[in-house]
């Protein structure tokens, strides 16, 4: 029945906020600060994130700036180093090492990919996850974290 399903509807909306309301905190670095406003540690928080999303903090964020990255490579007027430190990186070396890592390729070569076939689009393993946790209400959470 329709009544049956409402509280499962609510649940499903609430845990699509929550893991909102966490990845935004997480792309600016304090999940300290959301594990205090839940009433949790940080340690609880980290395992409850991981539990639901299959990802730690630290790699969610990686995967995110990852995607990032590869969405301003479409811009050639876009430096590697600036890419880098738009994505919350420091060392344009380290960005580097990490994105080789997680898309297979120097950002050089992806933007090389991109300018030959402008279609191509990095598919990170937290894209599922931002389906799952798609909001339910359109405009209600950030489009993007």
């Amino acid at each position: 029945s329709s009544i049956g399903a409402a509280p499962r509807q609510i649940r499903t909306c609430l845990m699509q906020e929550a893991f909102a309301l966490c990845a935004v905190w997480i792309l600016a670095g304090n999940l300290l600060g959301i594990a205090a406003s839940m009433g949790l540690s940080r340690k609880a928080l980290t395992t409850i994130f991981t539990n639901l999303t299959g990802f730690s903090p630290k790699d969610y964020l990686i995967y995110y700036r990852t995607m990032k990255a590869v969405d301003l490579l479409h811009d050639p007027s876009l430096s590697i180093e600036v890419i880098a430190t738009s994505v919350g990186y420091n060392d344009q070396f380290y960005f580097s090492k990490q994105f080789k890592k997680n898309v297979g390729m120097t950002p050089s070569m992806c933007r090389r990919k991109l300018a030959e076939d402008p279609d191509w689009r990095y598919q990170s393993p937290i894209d599922d996850v931002r389906q799952q946790f798609a909001s339910p209400l359109p405009g209600e959470l950030p489009p993007e974290f």
